[in-house]
């Protein structure tokens, strides 16, 4: 009983000592429910009083003793609103109330009423705004009533009567309201006449200013409005109020957002200059962590493109407390943030970083996020990722785009394992979910045939097959590169035939395919016709035409590899890369002589046929070599071809070697036809644009003695004189 009493001195203080020596139990009999009541409404009391509370715990003690509809929790509101030794409970109550109004009014009772009129003339200027913001919304007619007396009456101080007045504005739509303000125009008080047109100028959608008459007449007109043109008038107003205030709110947003931007900008300026400014790489990597904990998103927002930029620009990637910082933010932060950190880690090659995405994937609950770690999953390409996907594929509440995400990124991480048994077990899981999967679900079905073709399991055989017959272009590329993986060869007729398609990236899977497991004629044929542009336009599919050729003529035997270089006869600078490419692989001391001899000879001939002379000579004079170590017939025919292909060779071709060389090694005959073709050459030089090349050649053929050749030789030289003599008559040069 004790505790009672003094719980009562708490709550009403006002009733003095004498109340709290009434026989309260003789009245009202205690029970534990309300002596557990009264000790709420105390500690609400305490707090709301409290003058050190701060206002948001004082804000949070007011809406618990309003939610208490009982009469001594009503009391208490009352006791609290007439209390002045605590201006600031005051005003935060007025607020709540104001609050409640417009959300709860039913918790809101009419004996707040007269307390919170009595403070509308509160000398407190933020009291009284307050008060007026309670009575704006209090529910029931009866405030309004009130108010427009209040408003009405020249015994009160005129402080009074305009708070009155302002808390009538969100009544102003009433009839009734607008009709009493009409009244009090009629006061001659200028302070009230201005308030009062302040609050009908929004009814009106005109300013009429002080001019009462034009007001009344404005009056006189809309009170005689029947209820339904009334209602329409008031629709329309609050209408244009609502667009008016709809592009107040878009301008101060977007101002909003534009200082926002600008203050980002400044800050992110202001944190790379810290760091520009910053020489020592541990003070560095300490800024940058610090920024990453920081509780401002703009401060890690920019720490992060500081990152960012330090990895494209300087190739520094995170590592120590940086990379720890990001990866707590990776799990701490708000999504937009995660998925920027995500953006950097996963270009990151580590170990750390791949355990913290999966440990990630297994958290994270926003479906745009994990989206984005599945992403990053593919990026990170960490075998150690698979099962963590499988389980993702195999989840079948799993988002579309999810399970799209976990095929594709398993698809990549695939052929970086080597654990056969580990991608063995996802393929029950990818056959029962593609089994699960419509077949209008192009997307999710071509994701999980990427997949597949990843694992390159043989039992995937038959989705391969099947999509293979398949028109549409999603399942079709993946089917591809699923029969390419498995290599089955059944298929090579069906992948000839996707070579024509008409999407170019369906005929570059196709290629390719035919590159990775053909070895028949027919699809070095197939390959061959795309290399020609009229035949197929795209340049990635002549280009993997191309190397397709090169594999599946690679497959052959050496012999019909050579002979494959025939079938490049249209495509010159193909053939001489082939031959090049044959050339190089083939050494002499591997016993591939005569093969070797073949290339060189074909190579030699497609060489000068492009009048590449100089680049054929080496190879000329390697197989004339070659012919005469090995006795071989027809040296002289490959030596006149040699001597032909240095004469018109660029720059200093070595003449007088190459002819001595021939003049030594054959008889008389090979010496006349060496005259003979150097004569050839000789009168194709004509007019002076040749001067130059013969007076190189007159020059070369001075050097050879002309022992081996007797008087042809002679009539040569003069022969090349009269021809340099003819086209520059005025210096020819004189024999010695």
């Amino acid at each position: 009983m004790r505790a009672t009493i003094l719980i009562l001195l708490l709550l009403f203080p006002s009733s003095g000592a004498a109340r709290a020596s009434e026989p309260i139990a003789n009245n009202t009999p205690e029970t534990q429910e309300d002596s557990h009541h009264l000790a709420q409404l105390a500690n609400c009391r305490a707090g709301i009083t409290d003058v050190a509370a701060r206002p948001q715990d004082r804000k949070r003690w007011i809406e618990t003793l309003l939610a208490f509809d009982t009469p001594q929790a009503r009391q208490l509101v009352v006791e609290l609103l007439e209390s002045s030794e605590n201006p600031a409970a005051q005003e935060d109550l007025c607020r709540v109330i104001a609050q409640f109004a417009r959300t709860t009014p039913e918790r809101l009772a009419t004996a707040f009423i007269d307390p919170l009129l009595r403070l509308l003339d509160s000398e407190k200027d933020g009291l009284r705004a307050a008060a007026v913001d309670a009575l704006a919304d209090f529910p029931g007619s009866e405030v309004s009533a009130r108010l427009c007396g209040l408003a009405a009456r020249p015994d009160i101080t005129i402080v009074k009567r305009l708070a009155a007045i302002d808390a009538l504005a969100s009544k102003a739509d009433h009839r009734e309201v607008i009709g009493e303000l009409m009244t009090l125009l009629d006061a001659g008080v200028p302070e009230i006449t201005d308030r009062v047109v302040t609050v009908l100028e929004p009814m009106c959608r005109q300013g009429f200013g002080a001019d009462v008459d034009r007001w009344k007449k404005w009056w006189a007109e809309k009170s005689q409005l029947s209820e339904e043109r009334w209602l329409a008038d008031q629709l329309q107003i609050h209408r244009d109020r609502h667009r008016s205030l709809a592009e107040a709110f878009t301008a101060y947003r977007d101002s909003a957002e534009q200082q926002r931007a600008a203050l980002a900008n400044r800050l992110g300026e202001f944190q790379r200059e810290v760091f520009r400014t910053t020489n020592n790489e541990q003070e560095r990597a300490a800024k940058l962590a610090a920024w990453l904990d920081d509780p401002l998103v703009q401060v890690k927002r920019a720490a992060l493109g500081i990152i960012r930029a330090r990895i494209g620009d300087e190739g520094k990637r995170p590592t120590g407390e940086v990379l720890a910082a990001l990866l707590r933010l990776l799990k701490e932060g708000e999504p937009a943030i995660r998925r920027e950190t995500l953006l950097i880690v996963q270009t990151l090659n580590d170990p750390a970083v791949v355990d913290a995405v999966l440990e990630q994937l297994r958290n994270e609950s926003d479906g745009a996020m994990r989206h984005a770690v599945l992403r990053a999953i593919g990026r990170l390409n960490d075998p150690k990722a698979i099962p963590a996907l499988v389980r993702e594929i195999a989840n079948p509440s799993a988002p579309p785009e999810c399970l799209h995400e976990a095929a594709v990124a398993l698809g990549q991480v695939a052929a970086q394992s080597q654990d056969r048994s580990e991608l063995a077990a996802a393929v029950p899981a990818l056959k029962k979910r593609y089994e699960s999967l419509g077949n209008g679900d192009f997307t999710g079905r071509a994701a999980l045939l990427a997949a597949m073709a990843g694992i390159g399991d043989a039992s995937f055989a038959p989705e391969f097959l099947a999509a293979l017959g398949s028109e549409e272009v999603r399942l079709l590329r993946p089917a591809i590169r699923g029969f390419s993986a498995i290599g089955d060869q059944s298929q090579l007729p069906r992948l000839r035939t996707l070579m024509s398609h008409g999407d170019p990236l369906v005929r570059l899977d196709a290629v390719d395919a035919i590159g990775a497991f053909g070895s028949e004629d027919a699809d070095l044929e197939s390959v061959l016709t795309r290399l020609s542009p009229t035949v197929e336009p795209n340049d990635a599919v002549r280009e993997a035409a191309w190397n397709a050729f090169r594999q599946v003529a690679g497959r052959k035997p050496l012999a019909e590899r050579i002979e494959s270089s025939e079938r490049l006869r249209e495509m010159p600078e193909l053939e001489e890369t082939y031959l090049l490419e044959l050339s190089a692989g083939l050494p002499p001391s591997n016993g591939h002589g005569p093969e070797l001899a073949a290339i060189q000879d074909r190579l030699a001939t497609v060489l000068t046929g492009r009048g590449k002379y100089g680049e054929a000579v080496s190879h000329l004079r390697n197989l004339y070599e070659s012919s005469v170590a090995n006795r071989r017939s027809g040296a002289a025919d490959i030596g006149m071809r040699w001597l032909e292909a240095v004469l018109r060779s660029p720059g200093e071709p070595p003449i007088a070697e190459t002819v001595e060389r021939l003049a030594s090694d054959g008889d008389e005959s090979v010496r006349g036809r060496v005259v003979a073709c150097i004569a050839g050459y000789a009168a194709t030089l004509q007019g002076p644009q040749d001067a130059d090349r013969i007076r190189a050649l007159l020059t070369s053929l001075r050097k050879v003695p002309s022992n081996p050749f007797g008087e042809d030789w002679e009539a040569l030289l003069d022969d090349t004189e009269s021809r340099l003599t003819a086209t520059d008559p005025v210096e020819a040069p004189s024999t010695p």
